[in-house]
């Protein structure tokens, strides 16, 4: 603390007069507390290239902390609260020891979660400690301040069950499945995250393979597609035999199940000159997507409002404007104008909104405005 000391006096944050020491403002007292703050929080981090100034810390682990029974071919994992850089486990930053003996094992990482694999089983009925060390980091290259410890006992026997798909989402042969939709597989027990990745976890359409990313917490393996599922097909997924729990024991056979996207959401977009003169009429110009070919919409609702200075009030009838919308052809994609005579508009600004919802419950909807100068001319 006196070299610190020495610093904050040096850049006059306190300063000596007649041997006492004279208080700066509350804004310096503040300042002195965030410094003071920052500079002990993360002791152990050296800061080179550091982004964020938070520590990562050890959220979970498996075992847990005097485990007993653990089977003798465990897997032996780490869940941080951010993801690390595997890097930073190279050399002795993570290491089981049983007693002051070192136990071999290879270590890996991925995401949040930091692996340590024994190269032999664990001995029978004994007592193991784990150490993951301060100066681990993450990918921001902020280093954890200081060293988690824990420990567990083993059982008298390997784990020599497999793991099982419990649950997914969709469900096998769903339909109308959002085409936003992340898929999600769980399992029956924990997972080695290393075996979980876009080699085991597949999502295809026919025979082509779906661009996403793949992640795992908990028990459930998650499928992120890059983009939106084309709408109306069919989709077939995949956990292979390489998804290994943390025993290494794999599922016995390929577990797939399948579903079916909904259609597309309709498209609305309203296009309409942004102000309006004195003797112009005006032209609303609708483009409607049904995302269905051949079908039209279940329902249509238009929304018109003017603000004239003083009060927000309907001033034109939706009447002829949900004429003009039974008006369109039922085909996919259509485009047309509609005329709204002058002497129907005060000098306001009016707001025209259409909301469009198909057959599949699907709904979207499009704003425009347009500011009238003046009253009509009569």
């Amino acid at each position: 603390m006196k070299n610190f000391k020495s610093i904050v006096e040096q850049k006059g944050i306190v300063s000596k007069t007649n041997n006492k020491l004279l208080m700066l403002s509350k804004f310096n007292l503040i300042l002195i507390f965030i410094i003071t703050t920052l500079f002990f929080q993360c002791k152990k981090d050296d800061f080179a290239g550091e982004t964020s100034g938070k520590c990562p810390v050890v959220v979970s682990t498996d075992p847990v902390n005097n485990a007993t029974g653990v089977p003798t071919n465990k897997i032996v994992t780490v869940n941080f609260n951010t993801p690390m850089n595997g890097l930073t486990f190279i050399g002795s930053t993570l290491f089981v020891k049983q007693g002051t003996t070192d136990v071999a094992g290879t270590i890996t990482s991925t995401g949040t979660t930091a692996v340590f694999t024994p190269t032999v089983n664990f001995s029978s009925n004994t007592l193991y400690t784990v150490t993951v060390k301060a100066g681990v980091k993450d990918l921001e290259k902020n280093a954890m301040v200081a060293d988690h410890v824990w420990s567990f006992t083993t059982g008298t026997a390997p784990d020599i069950i497999p793991p099982t798909v419990i649950s997914t989402d969709p469900i096998n042969n769903a339909t109308g499945v959002s085409l936003n939709k992340i898929i999600v597989a769980n399992f029956s027990e924990n997972m080695n995250p290393t075996t979980i990745n876009s080699l085991t976890y597949l999502v295809k359409q026919g025979t082509t393979a779906v661009a996403g990313s793949v992640t795992y917490s908990g028990v459930s393996a998650t499928f992120t597609p890059s983009a939106n599922l084309l709408p109306s097909t069919p989709y077939n997924v995949t956990i292979t035999t390489g998804a290994q729990d943390l025993a290494g024991n794999a599922i016995t056979t390929n577990y797939v199940w399948s579903f079916t996207t909904g259609t597309a959401p309709p498209t609305v977009i309203i296009t309409a000159p942004p102000s309006l003169g004195l003797c112009a009429n005006l032209m609303l110009d609708a483009t409607v997507s049904y995302g269905h070919v051949g079908r039209l919409y279940a329902s249509a609702v238009w929304t018109v409002s003017a603000f004239t200075g003083e009060a927000s009030t309907t001033t034109l009838s939706t009447t002829d404007l949900g004429n003009y919308l039974n008006s369109l052809s039922s085909s996919s994609q259509v485009q047309k104008p509609f005329i709204i005579l002058r002497n129907q508009l005060v000098a306001a600004t009016y707001t025209f909104t259409l909301r469009l919802e198909n057959f599949f419950g699907l709904s979207s909807s499009s704003t425009v405005s347009v500011i009238v100068s003046s009253n009509a001319t009569v």
